[in-house]
């Protein structure tokens, strides 16, 4: 009988420990699915297709430049920002960078910010290395190339089709400096 006791005890302290591990886990993968739901890109978002054509557009930049879908040259980068929006703005530094390594110059490089409200800084320091458009979210522009997500990053061949596109500049390829 005392045997009997003690394997039913081992076994009840067993199930106890296998129950603790359980509820950890849930609270792992709820901590998880958390992380992953608050990344770029996520609740449905998609990437423009690399491969896909963009759609034509017609827009003016803060220079008063008209922009279109005919005007970009072949390898331009196109990035799409929000004002208010954490990766955008850890991004933008990293997107300066990689526009001004580009041999095309400015006009190698479009931005497109979403949403005119609070977009004045983000705006001054894309200048300085790309041609700004500024439009509603959703705008001309964001529409043609599919954009449903911030920061949204492409490269363009000569055809105005997509050839790389990411939510982060990783996914671009590494700039051919001159």
């Amino acid at each position: 009988m005392p045997y009997l006791i003690a394997a039913v005890v081992v076994l009840g302290v067993l199930c106890g420990l296998n129950l603790m591990l359980l509820l950890a886990v849930v609270r792992r993968l709820k901590e998880h699915a958390r992380v992953l739901a608050d990344r770029p890109g996520a609740g449905g978002a998609r990437l423009p297709e690399a491969g896909s054509a963009v759609g034509h557009f017609d827009a003016l930049s803060t220079d008063g430049e008209a922009v279109s879908r005919r005007a970009l040259e072949p390898g331009t980068l196109v990035g799409f920002f929000s004002p208010g929006c954490g990766p955008c703005t850890e991004n933008l530094p990293k997107f300066t960078a990689y526009a001004a390594a580009l041999p095309g110059g400015r006009d190698q490089v479009l931005a497109v910010i979403a949403g005119a409200d609070d977009s004045e800084e983000m705006r001054v320091a894309l200048a300085r290395v790309s041609r700004v458009v500024v439009e509603a979210h959703g705008g001309p522009v964001a529409a043609a190339f599919g954009v449903s997500a911030f920061p949204t990053f492409c490269v363009l061949d000569g055809e105005s089709v997509i050839t790389a596109a990411g939510f982060d500049l990783s996914a671009l390829p590494k700039p051919i400096t001159a």
